[in-house]
Order: structure tokens, then sequence, then C-alpha cells
């Protein structure tokens, strides 16, 4: 079968023992009949990048939400993903009427025994509903697994860090002549929805303005982020501006926060100007 065009991307995490090693990742590929197509399934996920772990805290909790996606799809099966600190797990569904379900709760979370849930029957998530996560971590020095308890974390690939991902698998209805056609749902999100998710994420007492303070220090990517997207320099970002920040950043090839690191430092630097700028005349 001719996939010219069709590209892969893996990201393998590596922590260094000292000893040299080999890869023996694999991969397969079994290409269906496109007659016999009828859904379209897509890993999405529920995520939150931004938090600091406390050192010494044994209950801290991070909460996520999806995006809204503007198209029925069906739940299949959830997996939630935190590192060493993680102590539990719990999805909920949050309708567009107001109701909130519980999908899945893990009260004791193993980073040694992650498992995939598999629905018996896959779950109705209508248009519009959010998928929220809530994470529980034990920084304390009552986690044996803890790597160091006197430590503030952060996200980050190795197991020292931490991470808070509520990835879950979803298939979406698709008709034949979609599949030849080559229209599927996009699961990209446009920059309006992309504002709302960063407001919604920031906007710690929900008054739907985003404020200097109510972003973390650690890493200084998010402040460049927010100085970027500050454009009257007020010190606040509120959702027409975030949104036309959104805008520009797609019309350079950038979605979110995340970009590459050329860009990225760039923007740091930029935004480190500013701060400067910013101290001499406001001390």
């Amino acid at each position: 079968r001719d996939v010219t065009g069709v590209q892969t991307c893996a990201l393998p995490i590596y922590t260094t023992n000292g000893v040299p090693g080999d890869d023996c990742s694999k991969v397969g590929i079994v290409f269906a009949d496109p007659g016999e197509v009828t859904h379209l399934v897509r890993t999405t996920q529920s995520i939150n990048q931004t938090f600091a772990i406390p050192a010494g805290a044994d209950d801290y909790v991070v909460e996520s939400d999806s995006f809204a996606w503007n198209f029925d799809m069906d739940l299949v099966e959830l997996f939630p993903h935190m590192h060493l600190r993680g102590k539990a797990f719990r999805y909920e569904m949050r309708y567009p009427d107001g109701k909130t379900e519980t999908l899945l709760d893990i009260p004791r979370y193993d980073f040694g025994w992650q498992l995939t849930y598999q629905l018996q029957t896959p779950k109705h998530i209508p248009k519009g509903a959010v998928i929220h996560c809530t994470a529980h971590y034990d920084n304390s020095e009552n986690n044996l697994s803890n790597p160091d308890p006197k430590a503030v974390v952060r996200w980050g690939d190795q197991t020292w860090d931490e991470m808070m991902i509520g990835f879950y698998d979803v298939a979406v209805p698709i008709s034949q002549a979609d599949v030849r056609a080559g229209k599927v749902p996009s699961f990209v999100p446009g920059p309006a929805e992309m504002a709302r998710y960063l407001l919604n994420q920031f906007d710690k007492n929900k008054d739907g303005i985003v404020s200097q303070k109510e972003i973390p220090l650690e890493p200084f990517r998010l402040k460049a982020f927010f100085m970027m997207a500050d454009k009257n320099r007020n010190g606040e970002i509120t959702l027409d501006e975030l949104t036309q920040f959104m805008l520009e950043q797609q019309k350079k090839g950038k979605v979110g926060i995340r970009q590459n690191r050329k860009t990225e430092r760039k923007d740091a630097d930029t935004a480190r100007q500013q701060a400067g700028a910013r101290s001499a005349v406001h001390p």
C-alpha cells in the first residue's frame, strides 16, 4: 500500500544507567479495508503541565480539563499517567448541562502498575462535554518511592520529575464517503478553543482574567508566554487578548505554549528584556 506523505513520530524517553544498551522497540502497522471502517479512533488527553508540588506535601491536588470538542464521540478506554509521587487519580465527565459523572476513580495509584482501563461498553461523550481529571501527589517522606521529599516538583520527562496526564481513547463515527474523501473530524483546537482552554487553566480565581501573579514562576517559558500575550502591558490577559495572540501564533505555525527551542529562547529573551524595561519604569 502506498503511504507516501504519511509521517509517524515516536517519543522514547531514556534514563542513562552507565551501561550501553540497545533499543528493541518495534512498530507494527495493520492496514484496514476502507470499506470496513466505521469509526475514527483517537487518543486525546486532559493534561496539566503548570503545577509545582511543594516539598513535603502529602496530598497535593492538580486538576485539568480536556478540550470541549464540537462533535459526539464514544469513550473506549482510559489511561492515567503520573510518576513516583502519584497517589490517586480520578476522571469525571462534565456535561454541557452542568451534570458531572465519575468515569474512573483510582484511590491507590502505583507507578509500577500502570493500567489501561478498557470499557466493556463504549460510553457516549456528547458534543461540548469536558473530561475533568483530578490527581493527588504524595511528596512527603511517607512515600517510600519518593526520590526527594525536599524538592519542589514540576513537570518533566524523567521519573524523578512528575507528569499529570489523563489519556483517553475515543471513537468517532465516520461514513464511507468521508473515509474515501479523507474527511475526518479534527482534534486540533482552533485559536478560540485554545484561548479558552489556557484561560481556564491559569485563571485560579475564576474572574475571567489571568493576572501576572497567577502564572507560575517556573518554568520561565510560562512567564515569557504571558508577557508576549499581554499586548497592552497592563499585567493582565483577557480572553479577547489571548484569542488574538493565539491567532498570531497560528499564523507563525505555533500551537499553544510549546514551540521549537530556538523560537522559545528568542521569545524568552524578548520577555526578559520587556520585564527589565518594566522594572525600570515601575519599580
